[in-house]
């Protein structure tokens, strides 16, 4: 069953939709006064394949933004018989048959800046979450997998990316993870790259869990790509309305998720939670086994300063969860062509937006490894500072936002370093204050050009001392 569409654009990506020819193509839905019997019919025709839907697209980023300001009403198209259409109220009616969206398959490209703040804010959000200014919005649904249709919606997503190399430290996290003070959670143990006999001990140490765990454990293979791959595939994969991080080789306390929850709670599920980590150093030996070789030392700010996360990461992988609303509707992905860094890039870009709720708890480990075993030997020790620029220009290349109270911040920091400047520095800026004070008062009277001479004769000392003494 099919129906024209308007355009050769949207018959365009309704085609590259399409992936037989038993899939329902629906483009009169808001001529309908009955959207949900109509998209109960075509779930009925499609027999399981699936469903495109094409509808006036009302929610245009140039228009909304717009909208915001009181303007563009003119812009509107007319109410049509089945009302206005968003992806939202898309998503809800098809909900309500049992049909899913098809998740956006790669992170969009963001829009070139303009230089006006607010629209490239406006232009760059709506894009990360896949919004367009095309006239109509195609959207497709599919049905998903029965067991799906089963699985309850947890709290949190907890995603470990493991490598295999690690068994023990593998069980560690596990244990905590059976040990927590609040179930309502399900794990995602992200295979990446793993070899066959890697798989099967993986998949064994799954095996011995408890059923407890077992029974919200789910094994999700990755194939190539970076250390993003499995971070991605985790995120798409995830049912938790909040997605956390556990790596195979840190640990954490008891309270981890019931912290996270509560937090969230504080927030109404909108902002990304944070809680502290605490730092351990571990030595490694010939056989596989490893120790720790320290107490467990605090040395991450109680509270999330964003500034501050600008020069150094402040916040490791496993003190903070996101929204899932963050990949799913805010569009947010790690970066994959990051080979390190990139769970410092995210949590700068998406807490620029969401922002973040603080908790003063100390909820996990993060274990500090021997070089030559932790991610720092993934790169060459000279690339680091690079990278690290290259991370920073890309936060340059959209408007960030910083939130309240940083502008009363950065002024008492700019005023303490003015105080400790050196008083010669601070005479010379005096006088040079003074003097352009001065300057047009004086350039008609006789004092003028001897004070100038003077003037010129004491700058030109100073300038000399400071080159000596440089």
């Amino acid at each position: 069953m099919e129906h024209q569409v308007d355009t050769s654009l949207v018959e365009d990506r309704v085609r590259a939709l399409r992936t037989s020819a038993e899939d329902v193509v629906v483009s009169d839905l808001h001529e309908q006064p009955a959207p949900q019997a109509r998209i109960e019919a075509a779930v009925r025709s499609a027999s399981g394949g699936r469903v495109i839907v094409a509808v006036p697209n009302v929610a245009r980023p140039a228009l909304v933004g717009r909208l915001l300001l009181g303007m563009g009403d003119a812009e509107l198209p007319a109410p049509a018989a089945g009302g206005w259409f968003t992806r939202e109220r898309l998503d809800r009616l098809f909900a309500a048959e049992g049909y899913q969206p098809l998740p956006q398959q790669q992170a969009a490209t963001l829009p070139a800046v303009t230089g006006n703040t607010l629209e490239d804010l406006l232009r760059a959000t709506a894009a990360r979450a896949g919004a367009t200014d095309d006239a109509w919005l195609v959207r497709a649904y599919e049905a998903p997998d029965p067991k799906d249709l089963l699985a309850r919606e947890p709290f949190l997503s907890v995603l470990v990316r493991t490598q295999g190399r690690r068994t023990e430290a593998f069980r560690d996290a596990l244990l905590c993870l059976s040990a927590q003070t609040c179930d309502d959670f399900e794990v995602l143990v992200l295979g990446h790259d793993l070899t066959p006999e890697d798989t099967a001990t993986v998949q064994g140490v799954i095996a011995e869990q408890a059923d407890f765990l077992r029974s919200r454990t789910r094994y999700v293979p990755v194939s190539g790509g970076g250390r993003t791959a499995p971070l991605n595939a985790g995120a798409a994969a995830a049912r938790g309305r909040y997605i956390g991080f556990l790596d195979d080789d840190d640990l954490v306390m008891a309270h981890w998720v019931e912290v996270f929850r509560d937090a969230a709670k504080g927030c109404d599920e909108r902002r990304i939670v944070r809680a502290l980590a605490v730092e351990q150093s571990v030595e490694t030996f010939e056989d596989g086994g490893f120790r720790s070789t320290s107490w467990p030392s605090r040395r991450w700010d109680v509270e999330m300063d964003l500034l501050s996360h600008l020069v150094d990461n402040h916040s490791p992988l496993n003190s903070y969860a996101y929204p899932r609303a963050a990949f799913s509707e805010f569009g947010f992905r790690f970066d994959p062509d990051l080979p390190v860094l990139e769970d410092w890039d995210l949590l700068v870009r998406s807490a620029s937006l969401l922002g973040v709720a603080d908790t003063p708890e100390v909820s996990s480990i993060y274990r500090r490894w021997p070089a030559h075993t932790n991610s720092f030997s993934e790169l060459a020790q000279e690339k680091w500072l690079d990278l690290g620029w290259q991370v920073a220009s890309g936060w340059d290349s959209q408007p960030l936002l910083l939130p309240a109270g940083t502008a009363s911040r950065l002024r008492r920091e700019g005023m303490i370093v003015l105080k400790f400047r050196p008083l010669k520095d601070r005479v010379r800026d005096k006088v040079q204050r003074t003097a352009d004070a001065w300057a047009p008062r004086l350039s008609s009277t006789p004092l003028y050009r001897p004070l100038r001479a003077f003037y010129r004769r004491i700058r030109a000392v100073s300038s000399s001392r400071a080159i000596d003494n440089g």
